[in-house]
């Protein structure tokens, strides 16, 4: 059985007969005092920790080290923000009075496309190659800011108080993390880089911060804590022979979380170290954990399968291009030797033709004309001359005459050239 000693605040004298919340006098000193008795946590775990479970489904979600008499709840929206992170997780902690919270949020990914010949960054597009939503990388300072200013109203004044560190304990050791990343990265595109490909890991990011931020709210002054983390790689991937372009460049980085705690001016302070102890605490039931990685290896290979049906049906669309190309180039050089064949045929008979009106010139400036044997050679005779004749027994011998009417078995009449 288990029996909880309380004691004056006053005078630390042991109260008596505290059974129940109420109001007590302490018996040495006198004191009044207000005694809030808590009914022991049936989700409390041997190390301290709180079990949080789904609000929709009562799956476990994650388990947390809470203040006395603090609560929480949690949901999983099912919406997919990105192929590393397909569902987001949300846990809510309230104080014992509902006045000071404490909200998480499960990370998104990023893909900025910093430098590719086949592809361009479109800021606020979506990458569908990666699943990714596309943006400009982001500095953890930055995007605390951002966060800051779209968790109040539009117009509402917020001023920075004061940059701390990030709220975990023990610290972070952030250039461990990043050789960390470093390596874990390098070590996957190198099994994944196909042969011929070149692959590199530029840069690489883990950076955290906790940015207090003053603003008003219903007429109160308030405190907000925004506690987050950014980490990311960049990757460049080249062929040795590349000739359409140079090397491709792909930032991925992500948020993994966001914690914040809101409060009063007055209670801000007071209720600091409950954000360090659940930044610090809080970690993912494995059945959650296991869900995530489930899901993740699901989408990455659905991934895979499209990249396969889209480099199948590049190489088909190269296939039919390459068809295509060379029936165009068959008919090409069929045209071009038509062309060829009618454009010397063309120009050898007005060669010919030019051939003809030059002997002709020729003739007419000499005054005869050329005959053509029999044996196809030529003889020239004089115009005043009718006809002219060869011999039929040697076609050598010929002989031009003003008788046209001339006949002989012996001798045949020869034809003009022109």
């Amino acid at each position: 059985m288990e029996i909880e000693v309380f004691q004056c605040p006053q005078c630390g004298g042991s109260l008596e007969g505290v059974t129940e919340t109420g109001f007590y006098s302490c018996p040495y000193c006198s004191s009044k005092m207000k005694v809030t008795l808590f009914a022991p946590d049936p989700n409390l775990r041997p190390d301290g920790r709180t079990v949080i479970f789904d609000s929709s489904t009562g799956n476990e979600l994650c388990y947390i080290k809470l203040a006395r008499g603090w609560k929480a709840t949690g949901a999983v929206a099912s919406e997919m923000q990105s192929a590393n992170w397909p569902f987001t997780m949300r846990i809510s902690a309230r104080s014992p009075d509902q006045s000071v919270r404490i909200d998480y949020c499960s990370g998104v990914s990023f893909k900025e496309i910093v430098a590719c010949p086949f592809a361009r960054h479109v800021e606020g597009g979506y990458d569908q190659t990666d699943m990714m939503p596309m943006r400009r990388l982001m500095s953890h300072i930055q995007y605390a800011d951002e966060f800051m200013s779209r968790s109040v109203p539009n117009g509402t004044k917020i001023t920075l108080l004061e940059t701390r560190p990030f709220a975990k304990r023990p610290p972070e050791d952030f250039e461990a993390k990043r050789n960390e990343l470093y390596q874990g990265t390098i070590n996957k595109i190198r099994f994944s880089t196909p042969p011929g490909m070149r692959s590199s890991v530029d840069k690489v990011i883990y950076e955290g911060i906790s940015r207090i931020y003053a603003f008003e709210e219903n007429g109160k002054e308030m405190r907000q804590a925004v506690t987050t983390l950014v980490s990311g790689v960049q990757i460049s991937f080249s062929a040795p022979m590349m000739i359409f372009g140079g090397t491709s460049n792909f930032l991925f980085w992500d948020v993994p979380y966001v914690l914040t705690l809101k409060a009063s001016t007055g209670d801000f302070e007071k209720n600091y170290e409950n954000l360090v102890m659940f930044c610090s605490t809080m970690q993912a039931s494995p059945r959650m954990a296991d869900l995530i990685t489930q899901e993740r290896n699901r989408i990455m290979g659905f991934l895979a399968d499209r990249q396969q049906r889209d480099f199948q049906a590049h190489q088909d669309l190269m296939r039919q291009q390459q068809a295509s190309f060379d029936a165009y180039n068959q008919a090409w050089h069929a045209r071009s030797d038509s062309m060829h064949n009618s454009f010397r045929s063309t120009s050898a008979a007005a060669q010919s033709s030019e051939d003809r009106i030059s002997d002709m010139v020729s003739e007419g400036t000499r005054g005869v004309n050329t005959y053509i044997r029999p044996d196809g050679t030529e003889v020239e005779y004089s115009v005043v001359n009718e006809a002219a004749f060869a011999n039929t027994n040697d076609s050598r011998d010929t002989f031009a005459t003003q008788d046209k009417a001339f006949e002989s078995c012996n001798w045949v009449e020869m034809k003009k050239k022109y």
